[in-house]
């Protein structure tokens, strides 16, 4: 899959305002006394907000390992799931993966049923092959609807056993 010049510049200005909101939002110290790091919270919302041009309704940033919120706008603001089933559908594949159901190597045939999902997608024919590394970079990326059906029914046998 090749992607165009706006979309690559998309996706780094995404990753570019999201390693500005941990940057401004954590500083990381060393306690000299018991050789260990402290991490202290920051507050520079109004500089992230400046930083950040977000084109969305709500969103929220939420550190990992201590549940700090970094980041939000609208955070409570009820939406539709959209994506969410796509980073559901990655986190199945990558299990099915690391138990070795399958391989990042392995060959998917888009079937009729994948190569007709509209909405996002990257334009699969049927019978096109790709392999599952090829798709997963399709959901990240593109968040691709049609590559999203075809690992569903590759792992599982079909999307609705998925």
């Amino acid at each position: 899959m090749k992607l165009s010049k706006c979309k690559l510049r998309k996706i780094l200005a995404i990753v570019l305002s999201l390693c500005l909101i941990l940057c401004a939002s954590v500083s990381v110290c060393a306690d000299e006394s018991e050789n260990e790091a402290v991490v202290t919270s920051v507050d520079e919302e109004d500089a992230i907000e400046a930083s950040l041009s977000l084109d969305c309704k709500s969103c929220i940033l939420i550190e990992m390992s201590t549940k700090t919120v970094l980041y939000e706008s609208n955070a409570d603001e009820a939406l539709r799931p959209a994506s969410v089933t796509k980073i559901m559908t990655v986190l199945l594949v990558m299990e099915a993966v690391k138990s070795g159901k399958v391989s990042m190597d392995d060959v998917v045939t888009v079937s009729e049923n994948a190569a007709s999902m509209g909405g996002s997608q990257v334009y699969l024919e049927v019978g096109e092959e790709m392999t599952v590394r090829e798709l997963l970079k399709c959901v990240v990326i593109s968040s691709a609807n049609d590559a999203s059906v075809a690992l569903a029914e590759f792992v599982s046998g079909g999307e609705d056993a998925f």
